[in-house]
């Protein structure tokens, strides 16, 4: 038996529609799925500068503190060494002394068991300073200023010559 030309073409159109509907219902999916917010992971959620002045950790606090970064939503933490907070001397680990490499360890251990992230700065101070840089080295002093100017004027400050301050 053999179809005829109409019936062939009812099926072949209902086909066609069958394809289009489809393509419709998926099109409309799209854009909603597009526009969905990411799931939430260490690498979009807010991630955080961690002082550790003097370097003065133990593992415990590490622990306790990286904990306590998680729960409240951080992703990760910026590790930044810095040179001491007075009174808590006898405490300070020097900056990439074994011990040092020690806390680093368990910190990072910890913070990939909490699914977070651990970066460093670059150095030790602010940004690279400390006991190491010399009175001809540092910035020595910062002078504010402010200068009032009406609409449209320019101005003709000029900032001071010789060593950066």
């Amino acid at each position: 038996m053999r179809a005829s030309v109409d019936d062939r073409l009812k099926r072949s159109l209902l086909g066609f529609l069958l394809i289009l509907f489809t393509g419709a219902v998926a099109c409309a999916q799209s854009p909603a799925d597009a526009l969905s917010f990411p799931p939430i992971t260490r690498v979009n959620r807010p991630w955080t500068r961690w002082w550790w002045l003097g370097s003065a950790v133990d593992q415990a606090n590490l622990s306790r503190l990286l904990a306590q970064y998680h729960d409240a939503g951080i992703g990760g933490v910026e590790i930044c060494p810095i040179y001491g907070a007075h009174g808590y001397e006898d405490r300070f680990i020097p900056y990439l002394s074994p011990k040092w490499m020690t806390m680093l360890a368990h910190a990072t251990r910890v913070a990939q068991r909490l699914d977070m992230g651990v970066d460093m700065t670059t150095g030790t101070g602010w940004p690279f300073g400390g006991p190491n840089v010399s009175n001809d080295d540092a910035s020595a002093q910062a002078i504010l200023d402010s200068t009032s100017l009406a609409g449209g004027a320019t101005s003709d400050y000029t900032l001071p010559r010789g060593r950066l301050q």
